[in-house]
């Protein structure tokens, strides 16, 4: 064994009290911050000294399972299977008592109670933690969680990231109002198809697609870009090509498992998902895609578009859309996987195979509401938030407020039901 990986495997078997555990299993794991900065971790397996693995594909109960971080040696996950464990002098919290945790969980992260986490939700033998700046909460932000057993004994604790630093969240007073934002809402409701499962018929719904509106210029940012905004790339670019391609598509297995060793962890390597992709590779992508779609729907040119390009373990992950579809609910679009060597696509997913249920749906054109009078009925239902929302190009959180709304109105009667009930 390394000895920086027996390292960490003593201090973690100190600091959880398995004294009655033996390591069964180890491996090193990586993954990307909303900073686009790499972070690597060691995943320990402990199973108990009198366990026996019925299953190999189950952990016997009492199963510790935790996960390092390599820079900095602090826990980010430990689970306790089956919320059965055999510590000796392991964590453990006095009747759950708040400070006990907090002061604990402050050890764990180098993070401050009131400044960097605050309770979110709390109860007899859990509490969750997140973060927020001045009562605002942040998008992505950072979760908390930590879970003991009537005993006081630590059973669960995660630590899901970003909490950032005050430094990286551009404070400020929020000033939106509905009102001063309505041209912004009118844009947003939109008129859907939406399945009416009992009837087996389509229905024509408005209904507000949320987004979040910055406070200081009002620019819009859509909710399908946070998380992976700082390495997501739009193209909006239309696919054509004037003959198909006769040859078949011959689909191959994605590997999914991203390989971690040592050196990497120990040297910080960054991530091969951290690279940008460069215009020729955005131009190589567009090929690859296109070619696919000559295969796949020979017919179909100019029907399609990229809309977005991502590296994602270890491959070059493009959502495909296609133009003029009629507004459902539920949209084809195609995730099609290319090969950073040569890239040509060696797997995709089609959400076409879902839709086909609602071929047999019928489908009424009684709309009878127009935009602006479902505007007026949605009106009193609307929700505006304060939220600080990570901005990618700036590199902080900057003030935005979420706009949503959880109700919709049906075109054709007018009728404003919560979006659940439709």
């Amino acid at each position: 064994m390394d000895t920086r990986v027996k390292e960490i495997v003593d201090s973690t078997k100190d600091k959880f009290g398995l004294a009655d555990y033996y390591l069964k299993t180890y491996d090193f794991n990586r993954k990307l911050t909303v900073y686009n900065e790499t972070i690597y971790s060691l995943t320990m397996e402990w199973f108990p000294n009198h366990a026996k693995q019925d299953d190999e594909d189950l952990n016997p109960a009492g199963t510790a399972v935790i996960e390092v971080n390599i820079e900095t040696r602090q826990p980010i996950g430990v689970i306790f299977v089956m919320g059965v464990t055999y510590a000796k002098n392991g964590v453990r919290f006095q009747e759950g008592s708040l400070h006990e945790i907090v002061q604990w969980v402050e050890q764990q992260t180098s993070l401050t109670y009131q400044k960097d986490f605050q309770i979110k939700k709390q109860a007899a033998d859990h509490i969750h933690f997140h973060s927020e700046v001045n009562g605002i909460p942040l998008t992505p932000g950072g979760l908390i969680e930590v879970k003991w057993n009537e005993l006081g004994q630590l059973t669960s604790f995660s630590v899901h990231e970003p909490f950032p630093k005050i430094e990286n969240v551009k404070e400020d007073s929020f000033t939106l109002t509905l009102a001063s934002i309505a041209d912004i809402t009118k844009e947003q409701i939109k008129m859907l198809q939406s399945p009416d499962f009992d009837e087996e018929k389509l229905i024509h719904l408005y209904g507000l697609e949320e987004i979040y509106v910055r406070d200081e210029t009002k620019e819009t940012i859509p909710f399908s870009i946070i998380g992976l905004a700082y390495r997501q790339y739009e193209l909006e670019k239309t696919l054509e090509w004037s003959k198909p391609l006769e040859e078949a598509f011959i689909e191959k297995d994605i590997e999914c498992k991203d390989e971690v060793t040592a050196e990497q962890a120990f040297s910080q390597e960054p991530s091969p998902d951290a690279y940008p992709i460069s215009k020729r590779e955005q131009e190589l992508c567009v090929a690859g895609v296109t070619d696919f779609l000559r295969k796949v729907y020979p017919e179909e040119s100019g029907h399609w578009y990229i809309a977005t390009l991502h590296r994602e373990n270890g491959y070059i992950q493009a959502t495909v859309k296609k133009h003029q579809q009629v507004e459902f609910v539920f949209q084809q679009k195609l995730v099609v996987f290319l090969d950073v060597t040569e890239f040509n696509v060696v797997s995709y997913l089609d959400t076409q195979s879902m839709l086909e249920m609602f071929d047999k749906y019928t489908v009424s054109n009684k709309v009878v509401l127009t935009k602006e009078e479902a505007f007026s009925k949605l009106e009193p239902y609307l929700e505006l938030t304060p939220y600080y929302v990570y901005h990618p190009a700036q590199r902080e959180y900057v003030l935005c407020g979420k706009l949503d709304c959880h109700y919709g109105v049906d075109a054709e009667t007018g009728e404003v039901s919560l979006l659940d009930d439709f």
